[in-house]
């Protein structure tokens, strides 16, 4: 019978691609008995005791050895041994593989030892694998106990009411029939008095429909953020899985918001973050969004790498060669008009050069030209009248 074989890959860092790392065998009974899958890939590392404390009713353990020839163990194992880490990866919602860093013993360096469990809810401080609790309201307030009103008659019942006479009588009568009838009718528990500061019966502020504290958009986020992140990652480790829906309902998610939080939590954010999350889990993966005939309310297909259908791709790709189109067309836009505002500058300083010319000539032709001409000349230009400073001197 052949040995079980199992492709062990790793995730260098947050979001990128798993590389990989070396394919092992073993002789240990527990690694052909156990359900292991033919591949497994190394998603994190931690220091957590979970990793590492023994716990032989939940962990089966065996030594393997690699036999593709590649020698990557050697530099694996001493990065774990140097940083005091352990390597996990999941291969199913149940199950988790981990190599710590504590049982490698380094007599060889195709050896490497590794331990596994399909009951990874029995794990104690596990940060994964267990159902999130949900929080318990708070307990109802128990109401007063009604008082038991206890029916009496004016008169014992031995004992017949005497009869009147006349309107006035009668009428009196009838009213006291009345009163007796309407005391001894079942009272109902008044309703409780609403608090003040809450109009409408509605619960004060920052107190929720079961009692609790109600929660603020921050938390809505974060909370929606987490579970996202969850999905993607189970998403990741199941091998079957090409495409993973999700629905997204706004009313749901803000159930329980006062009408201030509710109007900074908007569906697009929370798409957004679907998408974010997807990207930070696995870049290649396709995210896209089904249509839907409800503002509030979205559905969400995520697929994975080369299972995405072609007409997924074609919308994506329209959408993008439109954005890089205008993107482009802006770009034009701005080389052109800053073409123009160079061309209009250099216009104006040859303008402002050629002003600041004709000023320089004609002051050149104010001061530089000299009257070379006589008095005498000068007498005669003015029809042989001689200039009254010459008058003035003869007298």
């Amino acid at each position: 019978m052949p040995k079980k074989q199992l492709h062990l890959f790793l995730v260098p860092a947050p979001g990128a691609k798993p590389e990989f790392l070396a394919t092992l065998e073993s002789d240990s009974k527990h690694w052909n008995d156990h359900e292991l899958p033919p591949k497994v890939t190394l998603e994190g590392y931690t220091r957590d005791s979970w990793a590492w404390k023994p716990a032989p009713e939940i962990w089966r353990q065996a030594k393997s050895k690699s036999v593709d020839g590649r020698n990557k163990l050697v530099g694996f194992v001493k990065y774990l041994k140097d940083r005091k880490k352990c390597a996990y990866g999941r291969y199913s919602p149940t199950s988790v593989f981990v190599v710590t860093y504590q049982e490698q013993d380094g007599a060889s360096a195709e050896a490497l030892t590794c331990r596994f469990t399909n009951s990874m809810s029995q794990i104690p401080d596990i940060p994964f694998g267990k159902a999130k609790s949900k929080p318990q309201p708070a307990p109802a307030k128990s109401k007063p106990p009604v008082p038991t009103v206890v029916a009496t008659n004016a008169r014992s019942s031995s004992s017949a009411p005497k009869k009147k006479s006349g309107m006035l009588g009668n009428l009196l009568g009838a009213q006291k029939r009345t009163n007796v009838h309407l005391h001894n009718a079942p009272t109902k528990a008044k309703p409780l008095a609403v608090v003040k500061g809450g109009a409408g019966g509605a619960a004060p502020a920052g107190v929720a429909e079961g009692g609790g504290e109600a929660r603020t958009a921050p938390q809505v986020f974060s909370d929606f953020r987490s579970e996202m992140e969850q999905k993607m990652l189970d998403f990741d480790i199941a091998e079957n899985e090409t495409e993973l829906k999700i629905k997204i309902s706004l009313a749901e998610i803000t159930r329980g918001l006062d009408e201030e939080a509710k109007t900074r939590v908007n569906i697009e954010t929370l798409k957004f973050m679907v998408i974010e999350q997807a990207e930070e889990v696995n870049e290649e993966w396709v995210a896209n969004q089904e249509p839907s005939e409800f503002m509030d309310e979205a559905t969400m297909i995520v697929y994975k790498e080369g299972h995405a259908p072609e007409d997924v791709l074609e919308e994506m790709n329209r959408v993008e060669l439109t954005e890089d189109m205008r993107g482009q067309a802006r770009a034009l836009q701005d080389a052109r008009r800053r073409e123009e505002e160079r061309k209009e500058r250099q216009i104006d300083l040859a303008n402002r050069a050629a002003l600041q010319a004709d000023d320089e000539d004609v002051a050149a032709l104010n001061t530089k030209k000299r009257d070379r001409r006589t008095i005498e000349e000068i007498q005669r230009g003015f029809g042989g009248e001689e200039l009254p400073n010459n008058k003035m001197a003869k007298m």
